[in-house]
């Protein structure tokens, strides 16, 4: 059994890991939604692992592997990516992670990358070798590697009241929606859910994409919850009230309202 410290913004992403870490037999002694509540946790609990999402405000995932190596060396970071992006994960264990692991988290693949990193001997030349070849195989095409690694993440959210608060990015896609759903899979199962799905700014998603969200909003609506639709831009707005939308996004266009000036 492992005594764990979970880091991620995300509340209900925070929760589900909780439940699977329960689940495999671990502890969770702590939690923390950003960078410098991690470090601070970190230090008062000493865990044996820390899982580490790398898509976070402020501080980012891999600068809080760094600052928290920093200071205990012997550390053990799993960090977590919702992203394909390899380059995000290689500059987190380039600061010293030890592993990672892609959203949505399998209960088995936990289990297996936690027994990794608990036995295994850390050889930090071996591990500096390995991430070395990683850079040059994924940087070729990339000059500035730090601008390669931006993140970007493509959806947020938030718990406010027993609401949860969904945040849609323009560049989210179908692969993100997944892993959307599966974060609020406990949310989902709980008896009269609320939701607020904000799209902000966003001008433009293709219909199968919203066809994805409007799966969502029908999930929650049929355990006699409600959602709500906002948007700030008009075109949206727009597109989601045509006819050809409409009929096939019935959910989403009944409860969708723009504040746009």
């Amino acid at each position: 059994m492992a005594r764990v410290l979970i880091v991620d913004d995300s509340v209900v992403a925070r929760k589900n890991l909780h439940q699977i870490l329960t689940e495999l037999g671990h502890a969770v002694v702590g939690e923390a939604e950003n960078g410098a509540q991690a470090f601070l946790q970190y230090g008062r609990l000493k865990p044996n692992i820390a899982t580490m999402d790398v898509s976070m405000p402020g501080m980012s995932g891999g600068d809080t592997v760094a600052k928290i190596l920093a200071s205990y060396p012997d550390a053990k970071i799993i960090v977590v990516s919702a992203l394909s992006d390899r380059q995000v994960i290689i500059d987190a264990l380039g600061k010293g992670a030890r592993h990672f692991l892609i959203k949505p988290i399998a209960a088995e693949k936990l289990a297996e990358v936690i027994g990794i990193v608990l036995s295994q001997k850390f050889s930090r030349d071996q591990h500096t070798q390995m991430v070395n070849k990683l850079r040059e195989k994924y940087t070729s095409e990339s000059k500035n590697l730090e601008k390669a690694i931006e993140v970007n993440p493509p959806f947020k959210l938030e718990e406010r009241d027993g609401v949860v608060l969904v945040s849609i990015f323009p560049h989210i896609t179908i692969s993100n929606v997944e892993v959307l759903t599966h974060e609020l899979e406990q949310f989902l199962i709980q008896p009269e859910p609320k939701m607020i799905i904000n799209f902000a700014d966003t001008e433009k998603l293709s219909l199968e994409l919203l066809m994805e969200i409007e799966k969502l909003i029908k999930t929650v609506e049929s355990q006699r919850g409600r959602v709500k639709a906002i948007c700030n831009n008009k075109q949206f707005f727009a597109l989601i009230s045509e006819a050809e939308y409409a009929g096939q996004l019935p959910f989403l266009s009944s409860t969708l309202k723009c504040f746009a000036k």
